[in-house]
Parts: structure tokens; sequence; C-alpha cells
């Protein structure tokens, strides 16, 4: 095994290790460490082509990454090698370095047999789901973590908490790396996707092709205005949605461009008693974009990092996948068509199971769609009989409360012009348990550009 040690600071954080390999080498293995809890961004490149990532948290300051000829030989975050032999450069930037230096590690060991890695130590798995065929409304999850990055599930835990919750899908979006390949399942569709994780804010990419970092990328996540540039470079890459945009200390920070957004994150894990603040900060300003003109999706995400049995200190309940879920609207699920829901804003929102959305003037009547003048009648009807307070918002005021499981309402005044209208389903404490993207009539230029002037 060959080693080497680097030493980093806030001066000098990024940096690249180069070696050979020869063509007897069937798997190589790599083996990398942090002295301190920071972040370590490592891009493994071969023969000057970016063939996978790592990541190095606070949850894992050592990290091994195997590569191999065949997927079940390599770790899921790189890609396998017909030929391992050539030239190899591992690049790496640390972010989080305080005064102090710090020392980040690699080393590297070339093996001449090519053996499987037992599941157990790297949780190898070698095919992606081939899901059975649904249509109508599914349920899912559109941010979850592995222990790929900070999270404490394997890929397989993942699918199994996913069956338990009755999942359809969900989406994996561990920090700055991308994880696509799943165990082969015929219940559980698996989004490949990235949670672009910065000092400034975090955002979520669904069904990318690519990763989203690359070496060149280290000094472009220093500062918000170069972080958009980043974000505006990736554009087209999957769809884009902001994440805990007002919990500290992960709010979001960049001024990008609205017109690269397609959904925002109301309900970010409702277990951690930071988000009910949160929450209704992201409720507001969801309320300010679609009365501004920007019919932005409505979505949620469990941000799940922890066992299915454990949570915060201060809270009652467990941090677990599907809480809250994201229903969208397909007419078969596959990731594709989940992508396409959700650019629609084919979304419902909800901690209560679905919630039906009707209308006696619209037969076909989803969130998200534009509906005709006609289209005034209104009815809601939640999955949990529990009494719930339920707000009919129109244009952003609310202009009905009832309290029950069931409400209706129904348009008075004249319809001309752009309006939108949605329903907010609260706890008694006032706790946001459900919502959708709403309905709206006519069309508006929006009034604002950038994420930061509409605030």
């Amino acid at each position: 095994m060959t080693s080497s040690k680097f030493r980093v600071s806030k001066e000098h954080f990024y940096d690249a290790y180069d070696f050979e390999v020869d063509d007897k080498c069937e798997q190589l293995k790599l083996d990398f460490s942090i002295s301190q809890e920071l972040w370590a961004h490592v891009f493994i490149l071969k023969n000057g082509e970016q063939i996978g990532q790592t990541l190095l948290t606070h949850e894992q300051v050592t990290r091994q990454v195997i590569v191999g000829k065949k997927a079940m030989m390599t770790s899921p975050t790189v890609l396998p090698q017909e030929q391992l032999s050539g030239h190899w450069r591992i690049l790496f930037f640390i972010t989080g370095i305080g005064n102090s230096e710090e020392e980040f590690g690699i080393s590297y060991e070339t093996i001449a047999n090519e053996s499987k890695v037992s599941e157990s130590e790297i949780d190898l798995l070698t095919e992606v789901p081939q899901v059975k065929s649904k249509g109508d409304w599914v349920k899912g999850d559109l941010h979850t973590h592995t222990l790929y990055s900070d999270g404490r599930m394997t890929r397989k835990k993942n699918l199994e908490v996913a069956k338990q919750q009755q999942l359809d899908f969900f989406a994996a979006t561990d920090h700055n790396i991308v994880t696509a390949i799943w165990p082969k399942d015929t219940d559980v569709l698996v989004i490949p996707g990235c949670e672009l994780t910065t000092e400034f804010g975090h955002c979520n990419y669904w069904g990318v092709t690519k990763e989203i970092l690359n070496i060149t990328d280290a000094e472009k996540m220093l500062k918000p205005a170069t972080i958009a540039q980043l974000i505006e470079e990736n554009e087209g890459e999957g769809i884009l949605s902001i994440n805990h945009s007002f919990l500290h200390p992960w709010e979001w920070q960049v001024d990008i461009p609205i017109r690269l957004i397609t959904a925002y994150e109301i309900i970010n894990d409702p277990t951690n008693p930071d988000n009910d603040g949160a929450t209704k900060k992201a409720l507001a300003y969801w309320t300010k974009l679609w009365n501004s003109g920007w019919k932005i999706t409505g979505v949620g995400g469990s941000d799940s990092h922890m066992l299915p049995t454990e949570h915060y200190p201060d809270a009652n309940q467990p941090s677990i996948m599907g809480d809250p879920s994201t229903f969208v609207h397909v007419k078969e699920l596959t990731e594709e068509n989940v992508l396409d829901g959700i650019k629609k804003g084919a979304t419902i929102v909800s901690r209560v199971g679905k919630i039906n959305f009707t209308s006696q003037d619209d037969d076909d009547l989803v969130p998200g769609k534009q509906v005709a003048v006609g289209t005034r009648r209104f009815s809601l009807d939640l999955e949990s009989k529990d009494s719930y307070v339920i707000n009919w918002v129109f244009d952003g005021k609310i202009v009905k409360s009832s309290k029950k499981s069931q409400s209706s309402y129904e348009l008075k005044q004249k319809i001309a012009g752009y309006h939108w209208l949605r329903a907010d389903v609260l706890s008694d404490d006032g706790l946001l348990q459900a919502t959708f993207t709403p309905v709206y009539w006519g069309e508006k230029i929006p009034s604002t550009s950038t994420f930061k002037e509409l605030l």
C-alpha cells in the first residue's frame, strides 16, 4: 500500500495526487482520511477522465473506495473500468477549515486477483430497480441520504424502509455525489439525484445523468455569486429544487434566477423542532412566488439521515423516510413520468396520507392545472379522518377555514386575469400537515426575477 499526507488550510484547501497502475491490477483500493470532522470532496480520474467521487463528512472521517472491472466489484459512487492500467489522479478540496492546518490522507493498493467485496463492508449491489407498472397517484420521498454521504442507512436499508413506509419511489440525494447503482427491486423506484451542499444553502437535483460537481468547481463553492454560476452551468441537468430554505444554519443565501427553479421544498423533516418556524416561512415564500406569477411546484422531503428508530434529542417521534410524502400524479410509475409530474405541478405534500382534491366543474382536476373560468367549486377530502384545520387560500389570502376531515369552497367573485387557489391542512397547534400545488386561472408575467429579490 502506498500512502501520502497533505497539509490543508484556508489558503491551501485543494490539491492532487498522481500515480500509475500497471496491467496486472484487477482491483484498485483507495483509502481516504481527514484529521477533523471537515468535508472532503474527492474526485477520481483515470487517464484524465473523471470516473467517480467520494465524500468525507463529520459522519465519515475515513472512506474506502474500490474500483473493479464489474459493478459488483466496485463502490457505488464510481464507475467500473474494463482496464485499470493507466494514469490515475485523485483531486480533492476541503470545506469548513478553521484557522489551523489539518491533514488529509490518501493511500492506494493494487490487487492482482479481483474479488467481490462483502456487502456488509461497502454495501455493494449490482442492478438498478425495475419497478412494476403503476399509475394514478404515486407516493414518494424526494430528499433522502445514505451512508455514502452523512446518512446512516445503506442502500438496502433505504429500500427496506421505503417499503415499510409504503413508498412507490424515492430520490437518492446524497450530498454532492451521485449514487446511481441500486439493488434490483420490483416495488420501489429509485430516482438518481444529488443535493448540492454549500455553506450558503442546499438544493436538490433529481434525474441527474452526471455528477453535479467536478474539481474545477472547488473555488466556486466558496461564494454565493460563484455558486449561482455553478447552478447556471448545470441548467438542464435534472430538475432543481430549493431545500429547507429558512432552516438555520442551512438557509438559502444564493441569489439565482427563479427561472432555474422547478420545485420548492415546503415541508422538510418535520420531526426536527427547528423546522416548525422554517416551514411557516417556506410556506409564506411559496405564496410570494405564486403571487408574483412564478408557478413553482411544492414538494416535501424527509431529509432522512437516521435509522428509523432514531430521532432528534428534542423530538417525540423518529425521523423517517416518507415523512412527509410527496404524491405525484402519473400515468405510469417511471422516473421520466415522476419528473414530468413534478414539472407540471401535479403534487401533494402530506404527513397525513393522501388528500383528495376534486371539483364538481372539472372531472380531470389535478394540482398545478390551469383551469377554466367556469371551474369554481372545489372539495378536499382527507384520507385521515382525524380533525384538522383546513384553510382555503386564494391569491395568498385565507378565504375559508374549517376544522374537519372534509371541506369545500366555492368561488363567488368573477374570475378575470391571473388567480390561484390551494388548501393548507394544519394541526391544532398551527403546524402544516399537508398542502398541494395550486390550481390557477390566467397568466401573469412574473414581477420579480431572482430568489433574493422576492425576499
